[in-house]
């Protein structure tokens, strides 16, 4: 071991290095490695540029595939991560427990995450993104998806770490209610009670609402633009349309 290099370097000839990517640019010192392996702690601390960033570096002389491996508490936030995990999840945000493990299929088509239960389904549906010209033959060269999976893994999974620390989970029972949710139940989805002013419960769905009824529409105009260092800004988007009519309020969305 190299304390000072934050090295580890094995008698077969294999390396560890330790590191960290506290700001996007920091990605920039990875460019050109070749990494047999990346193992990310906290991934959703890392934004989805960071992510795939390191996966260009995913290219080594090992006999076994390159790969890169995250661990991750629940993150309602991470729009990058929950592409990938949304599939593995139920209606409620838990992980099901017959989705843990199952192998599915991914492209990043202009920093947006598009998955699959197979291949087969994303080369039906992006085939402009699996193909590449090879500028030197002219060929159309073949892009294979690549694979990933998701497990879910709440303490209980780990029965040895409750026994060698059984006051761990007093100090989970003991975070507010959405922390609690996501740390010792695994829920991506809720949220802070504070953010959820608008409940779900409080809407029922109707057929058409009255013709005379007044409109309303709300903008949030954003201006950031798409770049290397920020490939997910925030866009300008737009309430539902909101007719109002004898005290209720209905809202239609455009589909």
């Amino acid at each position: 071991p190299n304390i000072a290099n934050l090295t580890w370097k094995f008698p077969i000839g294999s390396t560890v290095v330790f590191s960290h990517m506290f700001t996007e640019n920091d990605a920039e010192t990875w460019r050109g490695s070749q990494l047999s392996a990346i193992l990310m702690d906290e991934i959703n601390k890392f934004s989805g540029y960071q992510i795939s960033f390191m996966m260009t570096c995913l290219r080594s002389k090992a006999k076994n595939d390159s790969y890169l491996f995250g661990t991750a508490n629940p993150d309602t936030d991470h729009n990058f991560l929950l592409e990938f995990i949304t599939p593995y999840l139920d209606d409620l945000g838990y992980p099901k427990d017959e989705m843990c493990g199952v192998i599915r299929y991914f492209l990043v088509i202009s920093g947006d995450v598009k998955t699959a239960a197979t291949e087969k389904e994303l080369i039906d549906k992006y085939p402009d993104s699996v193909y590449v010209k090879n500028v030197n033959t002219g060929e159309m060269v073949f892009v294979k998806p690549k694979s990933y999976t998701f497990i879910g893994g709440p303490i209980f999974d780990n029965p040895k770490l409750i026994e060698a620390n059984p006051g761990y989970l007093s100090e989970l029972q003991n975070l507010a209610d959405h922390e609690r949710e996501r740390q010792l139940y695994g829920n991506w989805y809720i949220r802070p009670q504070s953010s959820n002013y608008f409940q779900r419960n409080w809407l029922i769905e109707v057929d058409s609402y009255p013709a005379k009824a007044r409109c309303c529409r709300a903008w949030d105009k954003s201006a950031t633009e798409v770049s290397e260092v920020n490939r997910d800004p925030d866009f300008t988007a737009c309430s539902p349309r909101i007719y109002m009519s004898e005290g209720l309020y209905y809202l239609v969305w455009d589909v």
